[in-house]
């Protein structure tokens, strides 16, 4: 009789632990949750700012078309304005209210300009009743000693005591040299008064 014995050790089982599978399910569905409400809400946001280009890019519209419109009534209340300031040219022309009487104003000249020592060259006039007079004058001599301006002062203060004329301004009086003489060149303006001596009756 054969007796056999093991000599080998018992093989230990080895136990595979459980996996809880409810709190797994539980977290996956979590994470795909979270994922979906991530996606929509991005998706809503580029929507979103997709919507907000669009109303911002109309209200950029909306506001060159303004400016536009303003342009345009601005640049139409330009040409009336225009229209209406050659109307009241065309006015004054045939009325005859711009058409200064030379020859009164002339005669005033005449009484204010020092006879012998001061010339009026050129004389200009504008609407503005405004009269630019160009001229020279001689500078006086008392012995040794020369007045330059002392001509060209006493036509301003003649002018300025005048009753036809106003705002007397000597613009400029600069000494310089006519045929080898010396005398002074001088420019002033002054004002057109209306009334007086019948200037524009």
């Amino acid at each position: 009789m054969i007796i056999k014995v093991n000599l080998l050790p018992k093989k230990k089982k080895v136990e595979i632990p459980s996996i809880p599978i409810l709190p797994l399910a539980g977290v996956a569905i979590l994470v795909g949750v979270i994922y979906y409400l991530f996606f929509v809400l991005d998706q809503a946001n580029e929507e979103r700012l997709v919507d907000l280009n669009q109303q911002l890019e109309q209200k950029k519209k909306e506001y060159r078309n303004k400016i536009q419109d303003k342009k345009q009534e601005l640049e139409k209340k330009r040409s009336q304005i225009d229209y209406v300031k050659q109307q009241m040219a065309l006015i004054k022309r045939l009325t005859g209210e711009d058409i200064l009487p030379w020859s009164i104003t002339f005669q005033d000249l005449t009484v204010v300009v020092p006879k012998d020592n001061v010339w009026l060259k050129t004389f200009a006039y504008d609407p503005s009743q405004k009269l630019t007079l160009h001229g020279v004058a001689i500078p006086e001599k008392e012995g040794e000693v020369e007045y330059k301006y002392k001509h060209v002062g006493e036509f301003v203060r003649e002018l300025e005591k005048h009753a036809n004329f106003s705002q007397v301004f000597l613009s400029s009086a600069n000494l310089t040299q006519v045929h080898g003489k010396d005398v002074v060149d001088f420019n002033v303006t002054c004002k057109l008064n209306k009334g007086g001596s019948g200037f524009n009756e």
